[in-house]
């Protein structure tokens, strides 16, 4: 019959002990993980919400009509909408804020929202804004005038 030493008990105390904590630390870790997922389901919930609200705010955000857009043509334009984001675009120089962090400001979205007035958004990569402009036609040629711009 074999007796055991103090020394071998010790040994598998010490085994148990340590598969007990780390039987615990599994258990925890599971546990954070769980709450972790349950907080990216909630945060992917609130996202959801917020984009159904911006959709409706877009959906709101006056346009041209189609006497604008005759208009806008008999003044030189082929595609009045198209042709008035296109043009914005191409000048930059109307965005009253510096690039930072070697980013370059560009303009991404515009509404045309009236026969004289764009919203538009823009921004270098690392900071941006929105920014109401005015604009005029006159023979095809679209001229523009920054009324108010902040950052976000």
């Amino acid at each position: 019959m074999k007796i055991f030493t103090m020394e071998f008990l010790r040994e598998r105390i010490l085994w148990i002990v340590i598969i007990a904590v780390l039987i615990m630390f599994m258990i925890g870790m599971i546990a954070y993980i769980a709450s972790f997922r349950s907080h990216i389901i909630s945060l992917q919930q609130q996202i959801a919400k917020e984009n159904e609200k911006l959709k409706i705010v877009l959906r709101d955000i006056p346009t041209l009509d189609y006497s604008d857009i005759e208009r806008l043509k008999d003044y030189g334009l082929q595609d009045p909408v198209t042709d008035i984001t296109v043009d914005l675009k191409k000048h930059p120089e109307l965005i009253p804020y510096e690039a930072v962090l070697g980013g370059t400001m560009r303009f991404h979205k515009a509404y045309v929202l009236t026969p004289e007035w764009v919203l538009a958004n823009f921004d270098d990569g690392h900071i941006g804004g929105h920014m109401l402009l005015e604009y005029d036609v006159s023979d095809g040629t679209i001229s523009w005038r920054t009324v108010a711009s902040y950052l976000y």
